[in-house]
């Protein structure tokens, strides 16, 4: 685990596997050095209980039947374990896209 500066704050940088980097550059179209910052930036995205309605519902059905961590960003759903590795990254569903966008300015306002 590594801390990295960004916009003035020191924030801890994530682990990246070879999948998760395979599956970013498939799923989001960037290139290894953007997966691993991208993939520290989805570590302060939206926890699923900072959702609501039906993306909630959404993360919850994923948490119970996959059993790791989750960070939402507006455009896609990252998968952490425990220890803050990064296994893969899975596409948001384009019916919760609006919710999750409108979450997210909200919760950067706030932090």
């Amino acid at each position: 685990m590594m801390a990295v500066r960004l916009g003035g704050n020191i924030r801890r940088m994530a682990e990246v596997t070879n999948h998760a980097i395979k599956r970013i550059r498939q799923r989001l179209g960037l290139n290894k050095t953007a997966a691993c910052r991208e993939a520290t930036r989805a570590l302060d995205g939206l926890a699923p209980r900072q959702c609501t309605g039906k993306l909630r519902k959404y993360l919850d059905h994923l948490a119970y039947t996959h059993r790791c961590r989750y960070r939402v960003t507006p455009n896609a759903v990252y998968v952490f374990t425990t220890s803050d590795v990064l296994v893969t990254v899975w596409a948001l569903p384009n019916e919760y896209k609006k919710t999750t966008l409108a979450l997210w300015k909200k919760h950067k306002e706030i932090g």
